[in-house]
């Protein structure tokens, strides 16, 4: 009889531990730059008697914030996050939540709480995650040997989104890590040149998504050398090239002219013919025609010379 009241009171003892410090754990996917509060188990101010919070990040320090009812509250993330508390849902009763404004990728990691109350302790371990919805860009490209490549891209999206196509699994994938910890997800497929297009799409799924999304492609026209561009630009090339002799031919005439002027102006100017020296009762009357004379030849000599300097 001993016995079996020992045992009973080892199963009782060992059911009262297992309830009384129990530790939960939970996924959360939250889109970039909502707000969250985090709950640890639904107990109310009056029952509690501390709260921590000690928070591994995926990238960087670990930190803790904890709220008691005897010690000052602690803070070694220093950051935006912070144990509030709030009405419940009877109005009466407060309850502790820890407060996420605008979620980051740098809050990102594991939430590991613990609450202290009358009855016991409870655990929970959050693993909370940041989601993006992905962009989807499609393109279409005429390669050199006549065949078509069909592209369809989901850009800056977190997690990684899922890429098919119609056509089965003939495609190809490369995934690449974004500067802003986002994935983007390029796939490909390349089709013959008469290929038909109307049942051909890729489809996207995200999981930030309730349904997959679709696109489908439109191969673009064909343009050989008959296009209007060629049209355009060799008449372009026609009339700059004429502009640019037409130019020359200006500019040469102009500077062979100058030149030819310059190389008269230098000439020695002609030697004044030999005139008798008059004597001391030559009158002043008969001097005058050789002055006039040796004038005109400097101002000549003069305007050629200014004409060469410019």
């Amino acid at each position: 009889m001993t016995t079996f009241t020992g045992f009973c009171f080892i199963c009782t003892l060992l059911v009262s531990l297992t309830f009384a410090s129990r530790t939960a754990i939970y996924h959360m996917d939250v889109e970039m730059g909502k707000s969250i509060d985090l709950t640890c188990g639904n107990f109310t101010n009056k029952d509690i008697l501390h709260v921590i919070w000690e928070i591994e990040p995926y990238v960087g320090n670990s930190c803790r914030l904890a709220k008691s009812k005897k010690d000052p509250p602690e803070d070694s993330c220093k950051d935006r996050r912070q144990v509030k508390s709030k009405i419940g849902r009877n109005n009466t009763e407060e309850q502790f939540y820890l407060h996420i404004p605008e979620l980051e990728f740098k809050y990102e990691g594991i939430y590991k709480c613990e609450v202290v109350y009358n009855g016991g302790a409870w655990k929970e371990h959050l693993y909370l995650n940041a989601t993006v919805s992905p962009s989807i860009y499609t393109n279409v490209e005429r390669l050199s040997d006549g065949t078509v490549k069909l592209v369809c891209q989901a850009s800056n999206g977190k997690p990684a989104a899922n890429i098919s196509w119609t056509t089965g699994d003939d495609s190809t994938q490369k995934n690449s890590a974004d500067f802003n910890g986002t994935i983007s997800v390029k796939s490909w497929i390349i089709i013959p040149a008469n290929a038909s297009l109307e049942d051909i799409f890729c489809k996207v799924e995200h999981k930030t998504w309730n349904r997959t999304q679709s696109r489908n492609f439109t191969v673009p026209e064909h343009k050989g050398p008959d296009s209007w561009i060629f049209w355009i630009a060799i008449p372009g090339v026609i009339l700059l090239i004429c502009l640019i002799i037409a130019t020359s031919f200006y500019f040469i005439r102009k500077h062979l002219s100058h030149f030819r002027n310059c190389t008269k102006a230098t000439m020695p100017a002609p030697t004044p013919p030999a005139v008798a020296i008059p004597s001391k009762i030559t009158e002043v009357d008969e001097l005058e025609p050789y002055a006039s004379y040796v004038e005109r030849v400097n101002s000549i000599y003069n305007s050629s010379a200014e004409l060469c300097n410019v």
